[in-house]
């Protein structure tokens, strides 16, 4: 029998620009767990994948991006898409704690 959790779920995948090091990666990792909807998020210096309900995969990735670019990173919207993400801002240890 299916586990009914893993039927529910799908993977959202988006690539991030502006991260560099573990301090980055680690506010964007604090910025998915705040947004309700997101589960299971992975977080690298390339990107994030997270789980989501598929019923609200549109508001919780919107709400995902938003949280990622308050703290400051860029969400580069290429799903389907071959287009890189946009040249990557300076690092957050550069500019100071954010």
């Amino acid at each position: 029998m299916p586990n009914e959790a893993t039927a529910d779920v799908a993977t959202t995948t988006l690539t991030i620009s502006g991260m560099s090091c573990g301090h980055c990666v680690a506010n964007v990792q604090k910025a998915l767990t705040g947004v309700d909807g997101v589960s299971n998020a992975q977080v690298s210096v390339g990107g994030a994948t997270f789980a989501v309900d598929p019923i609200d995969r549109d508001r919780v990735t919107g709400a995902a991006a938003a949280a990622i670019e308050a703290a400051g990173y860029t969400v580069a919207r290429t799903t389907g898409s071959t287009t890189p993400a946009s040249a990557a801002a300076s690092c957050c240890c550069s500019s100071g704690p954010q």
